[in-house]
């Protein structure tokens, strides 16, 4: 039986959030379902626990990394306290990937990744 679009998926790992001209920013993926995403900001990550992400407004551009191999891109939905709520806006190539990842099993991640994926600034990945 197929997933519904809207299905949420308990996530719990380390991500980071990316932005044209700003520095990755740590974050927590928290949920996830094929059209969008909760993660929380991580204050304690980011000097003085001012975090870039926490000044989102909707419709701006985000990528998430460490979720499937290539960066995510999303709108931003609202900003809600350390919580972003994105949309995600991916090529149709990306879902098959993007399902292999909602349907493992939430795993016990090591500390948050030292070395973030490359920066997205091109802008999103080419199909």
């Amino acid at each position: 039986m197929g997933r519904r679009d809207g299905e949420r998926i308990v996530v719990d790992r380390p991500i980071w959030f990316r932005r044209r001209g700003a520095l990755p920013a740590p974050g927590r993926l928290l949920k996830i379902s094929e059209r969008g995403a909760i993660a929380q900001v991580d204050r304690a990550g980011s000097p003085n626990g001012i975090c870039w992400p926490l000044y989102l407004r909707h419709g701006d551009e985000v990528w998430l990394t460490d979720v499937i191999d290539d960066p995510l891109a999303c709108w931003v939905v609202a900003v809600e306290r350390d919580l972003v709520r994105l949309r995600l806006m991916y090529d149709a190539g990306l879902l098959p990937e993007l399902r292999a990842f909602m349907s493992r099993p939430v795993e016990l991640d090591d500390a948050s990744k030292e070395v973030p994926h490359p920066d997205p600034a091109e802008g999103p990945p080419q199909a």
